[in-house]
């Protein structure tokens, strides 16, 4: 993973939750609740960075529930694209509007509206597979906000309205949805499919061609900008209003074939995850548990897989057995996530703990304690053993990245002997910067099997972290910096930090 790459991905998960704290304060003014009831506490495996989690209830508008909704299917669905589906150049985007606009306030309206459409969407999938042997896959919801006057200006029309009423604000619900043609179609027969489309949705749709990218499909329900910005924002009365309309309204849904997938991956307690390998990704599925299981053959993909999407759910989840500790009790240990870039550019599990006290006082918390401790010496183990750096530098590393983005020339690879660095070594790290995921483990480059023993990283101040100039000589710069020669008998092992230029 790049710098800038990562960096833009920090900076967007603090724009999600401004924009969702901004629009649950709007809630609450309204005298909706907005957050749940819990003292989650998210910690890093390794780095032992600790967030407090605030978790929102499942409200579709509220961006970070809307991201957290919207990532299974969206994996799913490009998983299913590109590796199960027998013909995915020949799957089509449609759109189709809902006719008439709704206006803000109007009880039920826009419930209404995006339900029509979905049921139609259904019924019309079920009728072009019988007439017309097409196939649909997904279809999913989304409007946009706007006043009329913003909507004349956009578009040209609604003259009228935005001269009498420019401040009203409108919704125009859409449907997205993805269909293919078994069976090649000559152009008449394209053309009376297309028609009979267009009949049978009696309003404004249109055919977009093979899809370009399926994030423009798997949307969320509507664009935070459209409601915090624009010529009259959202209020605590119009906020209260889209919650009621939107509350248990089903915002997409998998259809025919990728529905039977989609259901079989569930029942088999499986999930499409995205992993990343140097300045690439690729999606896989992963196995999801409900226990902790550390077997001594180093094989962790039974550990407890909880992305951002069920993290929210995770107190209502418990077994019997932990509700007993539900309350004043402290450091229960619920979970752990899948391996994730949350603290730093390298991959580690998150601990999902309720009422965490690192000091704890009574023998039971402090037991619990021990166990959450067991758990991160474990995944330090692992770590250690894929050749990361150590915390305190992957954490110096991110701080450079997040200050500095794309600007930032410091790249971080594993402790090795100086004298094994070769030009070929070198030029390999520039083309493996990020970790890679093998069964749900902590992820760093893997720079093949060693069977020397790798003393622990120095303490951070020890560390180097340095910029070169153009032209200098970067073996000369660390041999100066660690005080090492490659003709030195014992060549120490040191951690470095690589500059690329």
């Amino acid at each position: 993973m790049k710098p800038g790459q990562w960096a833009e991905r920090q900076k967007t998960k603090r724009v999600l939750r401004q924009q969702t704290e901004a629009l649950a304060k709007l809630l609450e003014e309204a005298g909706e609740k907005s957050r749940l009831d819990t003292m989650m506490t998210f910690l890093t495996s390794v780095t032992d960075v600790r967030t407090d989690h605030v978790a929102f209830r499942p409200t579709m508008f509220l961006p970070e529930i809307a991201a957290r909704d919207r990532r299974p299917m969206l994996n799913a669905l490009e998983y299913y694209l590109e590796e199960i589906h027998e013909a995915p150049a020949h799957v089509r985007y449609g759109v189709v509007t809902g006719g008439e606009l709704v206006e803000a306030m109007e009880k039920d309206a826009l419930r209404a509206a995006m339900q029509k459409m979905s049921r139609k969407i259904s019924r019309i999938a079920n009728l072009a597979k019988k007439k017309f042997d097409v196939e649909f896959l997904f279809r999913g919801g989304e409007f946009t906000r706007a006043t009329a006057a913003e909507r004349h200006a956009a578009s040209g029309t609604m003259k009228k309205l935005a001269e009498t009423r420019p401040d009203l604000v409108l919704y125009h619900p859409h449907q997205n949805f993805l269909y293919r043609p078994r069976t090649k179609m000559s152009a008449e027969k394209w053309a009376e499919f297309l028609a009979w489309m267009s009949k049978r949705f009696g309003s404004h749709w249109s055919d977009n061609g093979p899809i370009r990218d399926i994030r423009e499909i798997v949307k969320y329900v509507c664009k935070p900008s459209d409601l915090l910005e624009g010529d009259k924002p959202i209020d605590a009365a119009e906020a209260r209003w889209l919650f009621n309309e939107l509350t248990k309204l089903r915002q997409m849904a998998p259809l025919g074939p990728f529905k039977t997938w989609y259901k079989q991956l569930r029942k088999e307690n499986l999930k499409v995850v995205r992993r990343h390998a140097g300045d690439v990704s690729e999606l896989v599925i992963a196995q999801k548990s409900t226990r902790l299981d550390h077997s001594d053959d180093g094989d962790v993909a039974s550990t407890i897989d909880q992305d951002a999407s069920e993290r929210s759910e995770a107190n209502e989840k418990r077994d019997d057995t932990k509700k007993e500790f539900i309350g004043e009790a402290e450091n229960i240990f619920l979970g752990v996530t899948l391996p994730q870039h949350s603290a730093t550019p390298w991959a580690e599990p998150v601990l999902l703990i309720h009422n965490y006290n690192p000091r704890p006082v009574s023998q039971s918390s402090l037991d619990r304690l021990q166990e959450i401790r067991h758990e991160q010496a474990y995944w330090k183990e692992q770590w250690d053993k894929k050749g990361a750096p150590a915390p305190e530098t992957a954490l110096l590393i991110a701080q450079e990245w997040e200050q500095a983005g794309k600007a930032s020339n410091v790249v971080a690879f594993a402790p090795e002997a100086l004298e094994d660095r070769t030009e070929a070594l070198l030029a390999a790290d520039a083309e493996r910067r990020n970790l890679r995921v093998h069964k749900s483990s902590v992820t760093v480059p893997d720079h093949g099997t060693s069977t020397r023993e790798i003393p622990p990283d120095p303490p951070p101040e020890k560390v180097p972290v340095f910029h070169l100039g153009e032209g200098d000589d970067i073996i000369k710069a660390v041999e100066e910096a660690l005080g090492i020669k490659k003709s030195d008998a014992n060549a120490r092992i040191a951690p470095v930090i690589d500059i690329w230029g």
